[in-house]
């Protein structure tokens, strides 16, 4: 994490200069950077599933994987919700 918050990188310079909330995470769901105003609005990151809702299709893991797969595969996203939760567990649309 440190070669990513150091000021070096000029792409997470950008991304922590957005004004949208910006988090990056692998193919398993753990987050590795989260920009100023993604930990403003959802606190500290572990994990991906840690702001999206229970009723989530990307909540499991393994779903989560498959669509990380599928975007690989066929250069597209697959079409799932755009709800989160915030830092207070308040769903966000």
């Amino acid at each position: 994490r440190q070669s990513l918050t150091d000021g070096k990188n000029p792409f997470i310079n950008i991304l922590r200069d957005l004004p949208d909330a910006v988090i990056l995470a692998d193919d398993a769901g753990a987050v590795f950077y989260a920009n100023p105003n993604a930990e403003t609005l959802f606190g500290t990151i572990g994990d991906v599933r840690d702001i999206l809702p229970p009723a989530s299709a990307l909540h499991n893991a393994g779903k989560f994987r498959k669509h990380l797969e599928n975007l690989e595969k066929y250069k597209r996203r697959d079409s799932f919700e755009t709800q989160i939760l915030n830092k207070n567990g308040d769903v966000i649309e």
